[in-house]
């Protein structure tokens, strides 16, 4: 979704999916303006995007996972590159993810974190409000992404819809419930209810 335009242009053009709710950050929270601090005015905010993007029939991936990562990579990237499962990533694959290379590390530092929190608190608000106005919701990762694994990076979208306020069932319904909803009409075909595609 093209930041430039605001939320209205997706809203209102026929937009099928909103591929991350960090799109809502820069089309929408911050169109223009910087993030709201009050929380009244972000209730108000979230459930009025919310309700609209029900109203406009629009799916979303909320992809919580890849902006926690980012936050993760900025305060500590070693810790991250530490983990036991980076051991099944060829060294090739995550020579971009080195300090260095890493292209967050290189836009973002330690002093961007509190706002960097500040969004994501915003993001698991407009998750749960989604939620509440029947939105369907759909599981997804930006897989290789710097330091997004794949396979783990779906295990740590679902625990952060569920700190979201997600439960269990109803994030693991996401990841393929509405699959057939939002493929094409040949791949409408190979998918089922209950599939992995």
């Amino acid at each position: 979704m093209p930041d430039n335009l605001g939320i209205d242009a997706a809203l209102e053009g026929g937009q099928v999916m909103i591929a991350h709710t960090e799109s809502y950050l820069q089309t929408y929270f911050e169109f223009g303006r910087k993030l709201p601090t009050d929380p009244a005015e972000i209730d108000v905010m979230v459930r009025d995007v919310a309700f609209r993007t029900a109203k406009a029939h629009i799916y979303v991936q909320p992809t919580l996972a890849v902006f926690r990562q980012i936050i993760a990579q900025v305060a500590d990237p070693d810790a991250l590159l530490q983990r036991p499962e980076m051991r099944l990533i060829p060294p090739a694959a995550i020579s971009d993810w080195l300090p260095g290379h890493n292209p967050y590390l290189s836009h973002w530092t330690y002093a961007d974190i509190p706002r960097f929190q500040a969004e994501y608190r915003v993001m698991q608000r407009l998750v749960r409000s989604l939620r509440d106005a029947g939105v369907p919701l759909l599981v997804g990762t930006d897989d290789m992404v710097p330091i997004q694994l794949p396979g783990f990076a779906l295990k740590d979208e679902m625990i952060q819809l569920e700190e979201a306020g997600l439960t269990p069932v109803r994030g693991a319904s996401s990841g393929d419930g509405h699959l057939r909803a939002v493929s094409g009409p040949k791949e409408r075909r190979l998918h089922r209810t209950g599939q992995r595609g």
